[in-house]
């Protein structure tokens, strides 16, 4: 969808849900300033790559017996599932700002640094390990690619 396209749609209100005609800058609802929400690809595609490598990285805590044994893979593990579903929520919802972006770079820089960790050891002693790395590293790339557009 263009931006033209998107500029003659109705807006709905992230305040009170109320849906506003295209072009209008307040609800006429609540009288909430109306703002563009994120729509862009990358940031959809952001969203659901933060939702499916969290989801990811719990089955794996809740499955891998490594992971369960050592403090310096569960800490981070638990940290990177439970805060990637709630960024990538967010993201989902149209949500942004500065606080999210940061949200998602530590989670996803963290996520990258142990899922390739638990990767390159299950390669080395023989183990099947699946490379998740790999949705993290879509991730930054993708969150970089967006940044002007959160």
């Amino acid at each position: 969808m263009s931006q033209a396209e998107r500029e003659n749609e109705p807006m709905r209100c992230p305040e009170c849900g109320f849906t506003n005609g295209p072009g209008i800058k307040f609800c006429g609802n609540c009288g909430a300033e109306l703002r563009a929400t994120m729509t862009t690809d990358y940031v959809e595609a952001l969203a659901v790559l933060h939702i499916a490598s969290s989801l990811y990285v719990l089955v794996t805590l809740g499955s891998n017996y490594l992971v369960q044994r050592n403090l310096f893979l569960l800490i981070p593990y638990a940290v990177v599932g439970t805060a990637g579903l709630y960024v990538g929520s967010q993201f989902h919802r149209g949500n942004g700002g500065k606080w999210l972006k940061v949200a998602s770079a530590i989670t996803n820089i963290i996520g990258l640094v142990v899922t390739s960790f638990l990767y390159v050891f299950g390669l080395l002693y023989g183990g099947l390990f699946g490379p998740s790395w790999v949705l993290f590293l879509v991730c930054v790339w993708l969150l970089w690619v967006s940044r002007r557009s959160l």
